[in-house]
């Protein structure tokens, strides 16, 4: 059997519900695999303490900048030596590293020390947005080379979405090919479609932080508020931005209309008592949480972020697309889909039909096949 290392930053959130299908890779493929995990980050909410689970360091954030500091390379150094701790121990044939930072360790370690190692590097998030918001111009330019260079060298890319993969060829000079492989659910539901909203519950499942811009969702959900009543909102998810939200609830007096649920272990019960499926995000890759509101039968109303939705969405046939920080679009797509009940039925139906595309099977037998290739 040959020995495949996951490495990531952390398992909460989306990369835990991924790394969870992606386990059962040794089922599927009648133990063919040894597979231990590394993440840099002990997880808060997913709890695996299994012993091919490694952590190395407490929760942390990620970063608002990247810079040249001294914090951040000493922390990158101490992320490099234990991971090469880690390589030294579990002697994998084959590491699938989890988006730029665990891609670029990864790299650095076949480079320097173990050429003989096989690498994969996927990438789950729009990595040119992300460095435009965080990086300053010199900086840019020199992690675009640097990013171009490590990933050129690994033996397999994947990405999660075709936009994304375009994106990393166009904006980093990969010449490598690019494998698409969409993100799915470990199972899928075979709920019937709603028939009306029954509550007008608006859900959000999400990491609390600028990148899923949660104001401009409230800001929409106060302008429909005073055209709809008895409207309610949820938020399920943690993050550093809790603070700053409910400050801002509180202060506009929606507070008896919002409710912040925290991080939730199970969240079929809030998709089940919901009406509307919302994702304000600014960036995305291939989100979870989208994909699973959608297999429950939700219709959904999401930002046309560059990358994943619009392709989840196929270009808003499956879902309504609103543009990015527009808080007025996004309140006449929730609107008519509570007024409406035509428009609710069509697109409860479609979430549930575009959903069945998304399963863990497909996406563990594609990572399978392309593992194949490299022993």
């Amino acid at each position: 059997m040959k020995k495949l290392l996951i490495f990531a930053k952390t398992i909460d959130g989306g990369t835990g519900t991924y790394l969870s299908a992606l386990l059962k890779i040794r089922d599927i493929t009648n133990k063919e695999f040894i597979v231990s995990v590394a993440a840099l980050e002990k997880p808060i909410y997913m709890q695996r303490l299994d012993n091919e689970f490694h952590y190395m360091k407490k929760r942390d954030y990620s970063l608002d900048k990247y810079s040249f500091s001294y914090k951040n390379l000493s922390d990158f150094i101490k992320e490099f030596f234990w991971f090469k701790k880690i390589i030294l121990k579990e002697k994998p044939d084959i590491i699938l590293a989890v988006d730029v930072n665990c891609n670029i360790h990864s790299g650095l370690t076949k480079l320097l020390f173990r050429k003989n190692i096989k690498t994969i590097f996927t990438t789950h998030s729009d990595l040119d947005g992300n460095l435009d918001q965080k990086s300053t111009k010199i900086l840019r330019l020199i992690l675009n080379r640097f990013i171009s260079f490590l990933y050129n060298r690994s033996d397999i890319l994947v990405s999660v979405s075709t936009d994304l993969a375009h994106s990393l060829r166009s904006n980093f000079g990969i010449r490598k090919n690019i494998v698409t492989i969409f993100n799915g659910l470990d199972t899928i539901n075979s709920y019937r479609e709603r028939s009306k909203p029954n509550s007008n519950i608006i859900l959000t499942v999400a990491r609390l932080d600028n990148q899923k811009d949660h104001f401009t969702l409230l800001k929409a959900f106060e302008l429909l508020i005073r055209e709809i009543d008895n409207v309610s909102l949820w938020f399920v998810g943690d993050g550093p931005l809790m603070k700053e939200l409910k400050h801002y609830v509180k202060e506009n007096n929606i507070e008896r209309d919002v409710e912040f649920l925290g991080w939730q272990n199970n969240i079929k019960e809030f998709f089940l008592n919901s009406d509307i499926f919302i994702l304000s995000s600014n960036r995305e890759g291939f989100p979870y949480a989208l994909i699973e509101a959608m297999s429950f039968g939700l219709p959904v109303v999401c930002t046309d972020t560059p990358y994943g939705p619009r392709e989840i969405l196929d270009d808003g046939k499956y879902g309504f697309l609103v543009p990015m920080k527009d808080h007025i679009k996004m309140k006449e797509a929730m609107k008519n889909l509570l007024e409406n009940r035509k428009t609710y039925l069509k697109f409860s139906h479609l979430a549930i039909e575009r959903s069945r595309l998304f399963t863990s099977e497909r996406m563990i037998y594609d990572y399978a096949n392309e593992i194949r290739r490299l022993l």
